[in-house]
């Protein structure tokens, strides 16, 4: 949904498209017991086609159209084996948050501007440590940190729609071997969020400030995962 400066008017854009981007990394042995690795993730740039819906309208469907890059991103990781059951880990990730600016939605037909919404969004930084400790031939046992920014400038850069904060990680984990091929991963992360506020101004497709909107956020998350591995020979 868009904000709209109407009482009571609920604007819903919805689009699609297909890109293309790329991967690419090098892993480097420095010694027996460390690796290194570096990856890279293209940006993609999408030009979104669908509809815009109104209340207002409930008979009209605008066609329009806007255009969205997610970010590129790169990262650095060190893994070390400490000694035949602990495995040291770290990586330092970079993404380019900055692509995402402002989505401005265009009346296909007319070529108007209906509809924008400002991110302003900044390049962002992530660093993680984690441990993996085998404690037999059967069981693999993970713990994980990791600290992640924002990519959010400020309180007046803050959406009701993505309330975002810094973020604090901390996992657990486990790999189960089943046989020599086929094995079971469960892990559990809780991610902290640190207290965020919002001043933003809700905006005219003009560019006019209609009214501010202000408030706070308590957000946190909790992740659960299973996986089943499974090699093939």
């Amino acid at each position: 949904p868009l904000p709209s400066p109407l009482a009571n008017n609920d604007v819903r854009v919805q689009g699609d498209d297909g890109a293309f981007g790329y991967n690419a990394g090098l892993l480097f042995r420095l010694q027996p017991q460390t690796r290194l690795a570096l990856t890279y993730r293209s940006e993609i740039r999408f030009k979104l086609d669908g509809e815009l819906d109104s209340n207002l309208t409930p008979t009209v469907d605008n066609r329009v159209r806007a255009r969205l890059t997610t970010p590129a991103q790169a990262s650095f990781a060190v893994a070390h084996q400490l000694n035949d059951r602990t495995e040291l880990l770290g990586d330092l990730t970079w993404t380019g948050w900055s692509s995402v600016n402002r989505l401005n939605v265009i009346d296909q037909g007319s070529g108007t501007l209906l509809n924008s919404l400002s991110y302003r969004f900044r390049d962002t930084w992530r660093v993680g440590l984690g441990m993996n400790y085998q404690l037999d031939g059967a069981w693999k046992l993970r713990f994980g940190a990791a600290w992640d920014q924002t990519p959010v400038r400020s309180a007046a850069d803050r959406t009701m729609t993505l309330p975002d904060a810094n973020r604090s990680w901390l996992a657990v984990g486990a790999r189960y071997a089943l046989d020599k091929d086929n094995s079971i991963d469960i892990g559990y992360a809780h991610v902290f969020f640190a207290d965020a506020n919002t001043e933003r101004a809700v905006t005219s497709a003009a560019g006019t400030t209609v009214q501010t909107v202000r408030g706070s956020f308590d957000t946190r998350a909790d992740l659960l995962s299973v996986q089943w591995n499974r090699r093939f020979r």
